[in-house]
């Protein structure tokens, strides 16, 4: 009789916790959860302040005429010499940025 008694009692103790952690209700399940690696896109005005920023003066980036080759070209460069700097796409909107401050 004691036996079952705690047979009954187990049983009833792990449906709880199974049930509790199932339904929990909080929303916080996948679907409702974006990928930890969506990262929030930056301008190029943002990128450069950020990153570009660190060793060049914004004067200086933008003292010397330059079309979109020669700054993809010194993009490379910096990217060569830091290739974690900018992602692809970063990489895209910084090399616009510059030649629109370059205009």
């Amino acid at each position: 009789m004691v036996k079952k008694k705690y047979i009954l009692t187990f049983s009833l103790l792990l449906l709880a916790v199974v049930w509790l952690t199932g339904c929990n209700g909080d929303g916080n399940t996948p679907a409702n959860n974006p990928p930890a690696d969506n990262k929030p896109t930056l301008t190029g005005a943002q990128l450069v302040d950020a990153r570009c920023i660190e060793c060049h003066t914004l004067d200086r980036l933008s003292s010397k005429l330059r079309d979109d080759q020669e700054w993809r070209q010194h993009a490379d460069r910096m990217l060569d010499k830091s290739p974690e700097l900018l992602t692809e796409e970063e990489y895209q909107l910084v090399v616009v940025y510059l030649q629109e401050i370059n205009e």
